[in-house]
């Protein structure tokens, strides 16, 4: 009886190792992982366009008062230069101020978003503004 007795304990203990292991813990761990990725996941990549957008209206209004004050400083109209130069940076010239030494330019670009226009019925004009410092090399 004791031999018996024995054998039933030893596949008592493997019976329960088997139920006593972490694998279950580890799926239910992933399928959670998994969902909240792809939960996420498409608002992540629309905060990306965001900054990419904020980026490219800064990089443009940028490059435009830049050469608005170039055309300043050689006394022509800076202001359809950097309707041009925003344009060609795939933006819009919002605002221009120029005085004789500075020159103030806004942009916008309109973000384009893959999830949250789905949810949005007005899209999203991302503005940014730069200044350019003109200085007369003949002491104006």
């Amino acid at each position: 009886m004791g031999i018996l007795n024995k054998g039933l304990k030893i596949k008592l203990r493997k019976f329960i190792k088997k139920f006593n292991s972490q694998i279950g813990n580890v799926t239910i761990l992933s399928i959670t992982i998994t969902i909240v990725l792809i939960v996420f996941t498409p608002f992540i990549i629309d905060v990306a366009i965001l900054f990419k957008t904020r980026a490219d209206a800064k990089s443009a209004s940028d490059a435009a008062s830049l050469a608005a004050a170039q055309e300043i400083l050689f006394l022509e109209d800076g202001e359809n230069v950097a309707k041009v130069t925003a344009e060609k940076n795939n933006t819009k010239l919002v605002s221009y101020f120029a005085n004789n030494n500075e020159v103030i330019v806004t942009t916008s670009k309109i973000a384009k978003f893959i999830f949250i226009d789905n949810f949005m019925k007005d899209s999203i004009e991302i503005k940014a503004t730069s200044s350019s410092e003109v200085e007369f090399p003949w002491g104006e």
